[in-house]
């Protein structure tokens, strides 16, 4: 009876700590209850962190209470591979994120900015590029804190942002309430962030994307996606082929493409950035950034 109790209880724990969290319209987002709770138990730190930098741009001071833990969202990084399957759908999804590094971003919302908190757990240095430039103290310091929650970069921006909302209208604008919510990072050269809606069905999977750079190329091609609609895998796979198949005939015939401006009113803030996950948080700001300043610039122009 006691061994009975005893695996009965393992179960339990093996459950509370892959139970995901839920939306309001009943789809299943794919971050775990119990990193979330650890986050929040280093609340504290990442505020002191948060106010010593936000003051300075225009925002007003948070405090525990200030954090909406109902929009946090867990990106999974550098997801290239997927484009590589035959099909998408929850159980090969899943094997995907498996293994793949992540992290969280926590938006916090006030005098209409956003401060993008994103949160990861702090892994060991092991770039000797990055051991150079840091002292013994240093690193030592940094080692003691591995495996601990920290909060590398912080990306300020002059516009409200809330990535679930965003998928949650779309869902609701198509009439699906069924499903589990993947935030993807770095699927192609130029769709740095998308939400992937998955079923045990592959013929239901659907793409949101959320951030993506806009490059027009020498040739006029162009392989931007309408924020509102959704996708099919097929549909995405097809975008992404034809965007590798441009980008290798510009490198082959020594064609530049377009840069992108930089922007003065939106800055990304590196605390500690050492780990390739924070990079890639880095590189999605940084496409958030240079898409407003283009819908800036062609306001301006009108």
């Amino acid at each position: 009876m006691k061994n009975k109790a005893i695996s009965l209880l393992l179960m339990m724990l093996i459950m509370i700590n892959c139970i995901p969290v839920y939306a309001s319209n009943g789809i299943v987002y794919s971050e775990s209850a119990k990193e979330i709770e650890e986050i929040h138990a280093r609340a504290e730190y990442f505020i002191e962190d948060t106010n010593s930098t936000i003051i300075t741009e225009g925002m007003e001071e948070i405090d525990e209470n200030s954090i909406d833990y109902s929009k946090i969202t867990k990106i999974y990084a550098g997801m290239y591979s997927i484009m590589d399957r035959d099909e998408l759908n929850n159980k090969t999804m899943q094997d995907c994120v498996k293994m793949a590094d992540f992290f969280y971003y926590i938006p916090v919302i006030n005098n209409g900015k956003t401060a993008l908190l994103n949160v990861q757990i702090r892994e060991p240095i092991t770039d000797d590029n990055v051991k150079e430039v840091l002292s013994d103290e240093e690193i030592e310091k940094f080692q003691e804190t591995v495996g601990e929650w920290n909060l590398p970069v912080i990306s300020i921006y002059d516009y409200e942002i809330d990535y679930k909302a965003e998928v949650d209208k779309v869902l609701r604008e198509n009439n699906i309430s069924d499903g589990t919510v993947y935030f993807l990072g770095g699927i192609s050269n130029t769709i740095d962030l998308v939400a992937v809606i998955c079923t045990d069905n592959p013929d239901d999977t659907r793409f949101k994307i959320l951030e993506q750079l806009e490059i027009e190329n020498e040739d006029n091609s162009n392989f931007t996606l309408d924020k509102d609609s959704l996708y099919t895998f097929n549909e995405i796979k097809a975008v992404t082929n034809t965007e590798k198949e441009s980008i290798q005939l510009n490198l082959d015939n020594d064609i530049s493409m377009g840069a992108p401006t930089q922007v003065d009113n939106n800055k990304i803030i590196i605390i500690s950035a050492v780990s390739g996950v924070a990079v890639l948080a880095i590189a999605i700001a940084a496409v958030c950034i240079i898409k407003k300043k283009k819908n800036a610039k062609a306001i301006d122009e009108q």
